[in-house]
């Protein structure tokens, strides 16, 4: 009697296995080098995919080069920067966030502190979670804060805070760490960094936040605390089976959202617009009085610099050289649109495996399968089509991998290998 007729279900469970193996070893295997193929695969993607349509939703208020010539070189004082927060006040900004550190006491500290008294203001620090960079300088405002810290989120070694006296306005505060890839290509944003015991939140997400909060007439010291959570996957999830990301955000303050992070805790940037969708206005119309208000009225404006040697930059899916402040613009958009990309939490299987589980399953497949067909003496695709069902999970995973155009992917790779090696014998036989 075949193998195969005296033990049926193991041909099935290999079968189905070894439809999903072309998929799930180079994963298991070579992650790092997956990982980085899918960064270039994600990134071309964006750049194909980005939408035209404007984004009226967040507006960027640009200290570009035109505003240094018009109001004077950087750092402006903190009377120009009273100013500027003032008018955005008075054009009914929904949130004036500002992609700049304040950590230094400075002339003027006063006039900028009773400004964003009246404002719904949010201020960007700068957490070092690298354990090489310890600075120390401002105040880590840890009211505006979630008490607390998931075991996910990085630890802070140091910081450019924010002066005291601007402190006293009770602005919210929000980090603007980033994820440098081994590119250098930001692409993801730790969503929470451990400062003290404290989770910060990064800046889109302090923005969306403090966007839901009511509006304190002048008192932000009334605000209530942050009311992020954080969930993982050993808690019930509301995504579909399998899908559930390594850890999520909710807040009460933002019902319905759910925030997808990967198991650092990072959250992945969607590219989604393109740049000459984003409204962006320059800081020196604002200030002068020439921009039209009614643009930024209800709208979550972000302050940021892109002239030269003034503001970050850093390279992104878009483009090579971007502003920082693009980077929290679209995190924003895509909290909005509530489309933050994942992979899911048990990837590469999605079925609940330990990674060490689905290597060791991956490998044992790959043994039995080839000791199978040396033994049964039958062909591999033989093996295969007498143990695949009409409709089953077996026809139904080769269909995916016909669909993704494995077949041909694997012929390619063949080919290629053989006339590289048809190359590599003509060079020894030069030698020779």
């Amino acid at each position: 009697m075949q193998v195969w007729r005296r033990h049926p279900w193991l041909l099935r469970g290999l079968a189905l296995l070894v439809a999903l193996l072309g998929a799930v070893m180079p994963a298991l295997l070579a992650p790092q080098a997956v990982s980085g193929f899918e960064d270039r695969v994600a990134d071309w993607a964006w750049r194909l995919g980005a939408r035209d349509a404007p984004e009226r939703r967040v507006v960027l208020v640009d200290i570009d080069e035109r505003s240094l010539a018009e109001i004077g070189p950087w750092p402006w004082s903190r009377a120009t920067m009273a100013e500027l927060s003032l008018r955005l006040a008075a054009s009914g900004a929904r949130v004036q966030a500002f992609d700049i550190a304040f950590p230094d006491e400075r002339p003027g500290d006063g006039q900028l502190r009773e400004a964003w008294r009246g404002a719904p203001a949010v201020v960007a620090q700068v957490l070092s979670i690298d354990p090489g960079v310890t600075p120390a300088v401002g105040e880590v405002d840890l009211a505006s804060a979630v008490p607390a810290c998931p075991s996910f989120a990085p630890r802070s070694f140091g910081y450019y805070g924010t002066a005291a006296t601007l402190l006293q306005a009770h602005p919210v505060g929000g980090h603007i760490t980033p994820r440098v890839g081994s590119d250098g290509v930001v692409r993801e944003v730790p969503a929470l960094i451990c400062h003290q015991g404290h989770a910060r939140p990064s800046l889109a997400l302090a923005i969306l936040w403090r966007a839901a909060q009511p509006d304190p007439a002048g008192h932000p010291a009334a605000l209530p605390l942050p009311d992020w959570a954080w969930h993982d996957m050993t808690e019930a999830s509301p995504y579909p089976p399998g899908l559930a990301p390594a850890a999520w955000l909710t807040s009460a303050s933002l019902p319905g959202l759910r925030v997808p992070l990967d198991g650092q805790g990072n959250l992945r940037v969607p590219f989604a617009l393109a740049r000459q969708a984003m409204l962006s206005v320059s800081a020196a119309d604002i200030i002068k009085g020439r921009a039209d208000l009614d643009l930024l009225a209800g709208a979550m404006v972000i302050v940021g610099a892109t002239a030269f040697g003034v503001g970050d930059t850093v390279a992104t899916p878009l483009a090579p050289v971007a502003a920082g402040l693009e980077v929290h613009a679209q995190a924003l958009v895509g909290l909005l649109d509530q489309r933050i990309p994942y992979t899911p939490g048990h990837w590469p299987l999605a079925q609940g495996l330990a990674p060490a589980t689905a290597r060791q399953l991956a490998l044992q497949t790959f043994f039995g399968a080839a000791k199978l067909a040396l033994e049964s003496g039958e062909e591999p695709a033989v093996l295969r089509q007498r143990v695949t069902s009409r409709g089953g999970t077996t026809e139904r995973g080769i269909a995916a991998l016909e669909t993704g155009a494995v077949k041909s992917a694997v012929g390619q790779a063949v080919d290629a290998a053989r006339r590289r090696s048809a190359e590599l014998g003509d060079e020894l036989g030069r030698l020779a």
